[in-house]
């Protein structure tokens, strides 16, 4: 009788250490305005129709998580629609507010959840005077739950293309923020996540600061991609999931070791494409893939190989993910812009279509260029930040001198 009370004991045990280690987070790396595959090393890869798919693939198994940054900043009302439709049909348990979502037109979509059908979370920023979105999501499944949140940075939010906005947006102390929501649901939670917007010296202050008991798991797009076990500490653990949904990572919390297990999975071609995500990014692509609505009196077309320009104008060729990229976009650009007379066109390298079309002034110059961002500009290719950046100079020192043509 007691061998078989010591065994059901231990059978208890085991069973209750098996359901223990049952915690799951399923990251899908941010889609930065990436609506088609991209071809990366090779590879057909990301596209919102494969994300899609992979959304509900791991349905039973954790919260599929999406941190900030999904819209494009610089692409047209109908690109980021397009994003947020889609978005909404997929099983997303949560999805972080980053700069990029606070462009002026996205803000009333984000603002109104019910409406967007999608479950936005921020705990720190308010606008008008009101949180933005729900503060954070507590989710269930499998007997586990989940307390999801995200944060974002005072800096983030100061970007010059941001400024329509900011005096509508006050942004709060991050960690405090993230510890009150935390303290909130304590009692009978499993993990913590936090979608990561912040500054690294933001997110090494939240790691100094968690004394908590309960793991928690910062998902981020600061520092290399993977893991970053140089700045894990205790029981929170930090992951970089990538850029342009290009993999998914799935997070294993043994509560027993108190360690994750961490498995990567490409957004590859094995993956079959949803059909009515994949029809509507086609429908996009083929009638209003072009980010920029010029006037017809502006045009200057090169009639030996009709590739069409205008007259001043600067086309910027730019990645979602490029610091550079993002660099010259926020110090650089603002001012050249008013002197440009809006007269820039950006473009999203991502985008195969705007890929050829680089190609096609690589050809038409005879220029080749080597790095991001590249502009064109009076028939010349610039590229990398250094070049770009002098670019920019010369056309604002040649404005303020009056001169005629810049």
């Amino acid at each position: 009788m007691i061998n078989t009370k010591l065994f059901t004991i231990l059978l208890l045990l085991t069973i209750c250490n098996s359901w223990a280690k049952n915690v799951n987070v399923i990251a899908i790396a941010p889609i930065n305005g990436q609506v088609s595959s991209c071809q990366c090393g090779g590879r057909d890869m990301g596209g919102l129709a494969k994300i899609h798919t992979v959304s509900y693939n791991y349905k039973t198994i954790g919260p599929v998580l999406l941190n900030g940054n999904n819209m494009d900043l610089l692409g047209n009302k109908t690109k980021n629609n397009l994003i947020l439709q889609q978005l909404s049909k997929m099983n997303i348990a949560a999805v972080g507010v980053g700069w990029a979502e606070l462009k002026g037109e996205l803000l009333p979509e984000i603002m109104n959840v019910k409406t967007a059908g999608l479950p936005w979370v921020n705990c720190n920023l308010f606008y008008a005077g009101n949180p933005l979105t729900n503060r954070s999501v507590r989710y269930e499944l499998n007997g586990v739950k989940y307390v999801i949140t995200s944060a974002i940075s005072d800096i983030r939010v100061k970007s010059p293309l941001l400024e329509e906005h900011a005096k509508e947006l006050k942004v709060l102390p991050v960690t405090k923020s993230i510890f009150n929501e935390f303290i909130s649901y304590k009692e009978g939670t499993d993990i913590f996540v936090v979608l990561s917007d912040m500054s690294i010296e933001d997110e090494n202050e939240l790691v100094v600061s968690y004394k908590d008991d309960k793991p928690l798991l910062i998902i981020t797009s600061n520092g290399e991609k993977g893991i970053d076990d140089k700045r894990n500490k205790g029981r929170v653990f930090i992951l970089n999931p990538g850029s342009k949904g290009l993999q998914t990572w799935q997070a294993s919390y043994d509560s027993t070791a108190k360690v994750f297990d961490f498995i990567k999975s490409p957004i590859d071609s094995s993956i079959e494409s949803n059909s009515e995500t994949a029809t509507a990014v086609d429908i996009y692509i083929r009638v209003a893939g072009n980010d920029s609505v010029i006037s017809r009196s502006m045009l200057v077309t090169d009639k030996s190989d009709m590739i069409t320009v205008l007259k001043n104008e600067i086309i910027l060729f730019y990645a979602p993910n490029c610091d550079d990229c993002r660099e010259i976009i926020e110090n650089s650009l603002p001012n050249t812009k008013k002197v440009m007379k809006q007269r820039i066109r950006y473009t999203d390298i991502t985008n195969a279509s705007n890929y050829q079309k680089l190609m096609d002034l690589q050809k038409k110059t005879g220029m080749m260029t080597y790095g991001m961002p590249v502009a064109f500009y009076n028939g010349v290719l610039y590229d990398g930040k250094e070049k770009v950046g002098e670019l920019f100079k010369i056309i604002l020192s040649k404005s303020k001198l009056g001169r005629k043509g810049y």
